[in-house]
């Protein structure tokens, strides 16, 4: 094999890297989950995919008991079981596939997620796709000062 040909495969190789290392970045897929956690997922596969949370709360409101993984930019939520019922993002290095995240303007959400709607509520603004009805999934896009300030993907409870 010539050298030209040697050069084309390993820039060819390291292209390849390249490409699936930023596939493998944190993902926002709407209506399923943030870095790699899925709504529905257990525990144990949360662990596995993020590793040890900082901190584990555990509490209990009218509707029930729940717990809380914590990790830096990330909280899981288990309500009521040992599955995820919702997972929340602060990071601004975890983004739709369309390039939307935590930062992002109204503008692109409305340009860039299907079927979101925004709406403000009790001077909280924010855009969302799903329907806020028990059982039902929902993405929520926490709007401040024209930016998304926080993703949550999860189930509506009550």
């Amino acid at each position: 094999m010539s050298s030209k040909n040697v050069l084309k495969l390993t820039l060819a190789g390291l292209l390849s890297a390249l490409l699936l290392a930023g596939s493998a970045t944190a993902v926002v897929v709407p209506q399923r989950g943030i870095a790699g956690v899925q709504l529905g997922m257990t525990k144990a596969a949360v662990r596995g995919q993020l590793g040890k949370p900082r901190k584990i709360e555990q509490g209990s409101n009218e509707i029930g008991p729940f717990t809380t993984f914590r990790y830096p930019t990330l909280s899981i939520t288990f309500f009521g079981g040992p599955r995820v019922t919702s997972v929340t993002t602060t990071s601004p290095t975890e983004r739709t596939s369309r390039g939307v995240g935590v930062g992002s303007r109204t503008s692109e959400v409305l340009a860039k997620v299907a079927k979101v709607r925004c709406v403000t509520e009790s001077g909280f603004r924010h855009c969302f796709v799903g329907s806020f009805v028990p059982g039902k999934r929902v993405t929520d896009f926490t709007i401040k000062n024209g930016k998304v300030a926080r993703i949550t993907v999860g189930f509506v409870i009550d």
